[in-house]
Parts: C-alpha cells; sequence; structure tokens
C-alpha cells in the first residue's frame, strides 16, 4: 500500500521539504497507487533511481512485500523491513551486522541482549509447536540510553 505525506501527515516530512520536493514526492506517491502491485520493489527503484533525493521519504511511504536476506555469518536467513534498514542495508538479528556492510545505527546494548532472549525463545517455539499453546506474551521495556555506534 502506498500512503501520502498529506494524508498521513508525516510530522517531519513536510517542513523539511521545500514546496517543489513535496509534489514531486505526491506525484511520485501518486504514480505507485497505479502501478500494477506484482512489480512494486521494481517501480520503487525505478522511482527512487529517477528522484535520488526522495529516497528516504519514498521507502519510509511506501509498503513493500516482505523479503529475505542471509545471513554470511551466521548462516541464517532474516526478513529485510523498513525497521532493520539503514540506507540500504538491513541489519541481521543474528549476527548484528549489516547486509551490505556498513557501520550503521546499532542498538543498545541491553536491548540486543533482550533481542537475542527473544529469537532464542521464538527458536523454541517454531523447533516444538507444541509448546506455543497457550502463547506467551512478552512485555518491552523502553530502555533510554543513547544510541550506539559500531
Amino acid at each position: 500500500a502506498v500512503v501520502s505525506t498529506q494524508s498521513t501527515g508525516y510530522p517531519g516530512l513536510a517542513p523539511k521539504m521545500s514546496q517543489n520536493s513535496q509534489e514531486k514526492l505526491d506525484s511520485a506517491l501518486d504514480l505507485m497507487r497505479r502501478m500494477p502491485t506484482h512489480n512494486l520493489s521494481k517501480h520503487l527503484g525505478n522511482l527512487i533511481d529517477l528522484c535520488p533525493n526522495l529516497t528516504e521519504e519514498l521507502l519510509s511511504a511506501v509498503d513493500q512485500p516482505l523479503s529475505v536476506r542471509k545471513d554470511d555469518m551466521k548462516q541464517k536467513d532474516f526478513i529485510v523491513c523498513d525497521y532493520n534498514r539503514d540506507g540500504e542495508s538491513f541489519r541481521s538479528p543474528w549476527s548484528n551486522i549489516y547486509y551490505p556492510y556498513i557501520e550503521g545505527y546499532l542498538p543498545p546494548i541491553q536491548l540486543r541482549a533482550i533481542e537475542e532472549e527473544l529469537n532464542d525463545a521464538f527458536k523454541v517455539h517454531l523447533l516444538n509447536p507444541a509448546l506455543c499453546f497457550p502463547c506467551l506474551t512478552y512485555d518491552f521495556t523502553v530502555f533510554n540510553v543513547p544510541n550506539s555506534k559500531r
């Protein structure tokens, strides 16, 4: 699905963009709404090639189908999506490394430890489906720690 920055009111987009850039973004999103969805990623890539200055806004505003990448270090697949994206790279939850490699944002140590524990817990449920009922509920606490960089 494609959303418009005007209809959703992303607070950070409109003030930072010139009116000309906003009009280009709205036109690009309007065009994406009219394109066949089976080639959405290809169409989005073509739009980004045409308007590279709108890359972040387009990637944030257009919902793309989930895809999978391989973590070369751990030899495990992981889902790539907006939540683990930094530019055009994606952070693996298994090794905490970006593919293709960049020195991107890394979660704080406490949050990374929770991520690893949850990955282990979900792995147990995947390997033992009988343990999935009743489902467990996890309570996440937001840590107030500074961003860490590798």
